[in-house]
């Protein structure tokens, strides 16, 4: 900022650090600019992440699904459209008697655990989430019947 009552000159701060390369300056604030990063994809996980299960929430599936139609119905800029996806949805059997009978921290180990299997049972690009108390839902873009059963 130039100040015309200083006669247009460039106020300058005292100088009490040492002197540094610019490649090192920009080598550190690349570093801080990729922690800050690194912090707000940890914060979107934590929003897109139901708590007890690491699973993906409700709002984050329906977000995920109204895409997929729309890669149904258009091809998306490179890619191919996705012409099928598949549901699953899991209810688990008899929940509210393994908490009422165990409690509920045996239900929500319960969960977690099934969570866990659910996990490791599909794609990596398929998108997992708990839909409800105990019903838990998969959207597997690209997959027929047979790959869902699979």
């Amino acid at each position: 900022m130039i100040f015309p009552e200083r006669g247009g000159r460039i106020p300058q701060a005292p100088f009490d650090g040492e002197w540094k390369p610019v490649a090192e300056i920009i080598k550190e604030q690349d570093a801080q600019n990729g922690l800050l990063e690194w912090h707000v994809e940890e914060m979107e996980k934590q929003h897109d992440t139901e708590h007890l299960t690491g699973l993906q929430t409700c709002k984050f599936f329906e977000n995920e699904l109204k895409l997929a139609c729309g890669e149904i119905q258009e091809k998306r800029r490179g890619a191919e459209p996705v012409k099928r996806i598949s549901l699953i949805l899991i209810d688990l059997d008899h929940f509210k008697a393994v908490n009422d009978t165990f409690g509920h921290p045996v239900g929500d180990l319960v969960l977690r655990e099934v969570s866990k299997l659910l996990i490791q049972s599909v794609r990596p690009t398929d998108v997992v989430a708990r839909f409800g108390g105990e019903e838990l839902i998969v959207l597997m873009r690209g997959a027929d019947g047979a790959v869902a059963l699979r």
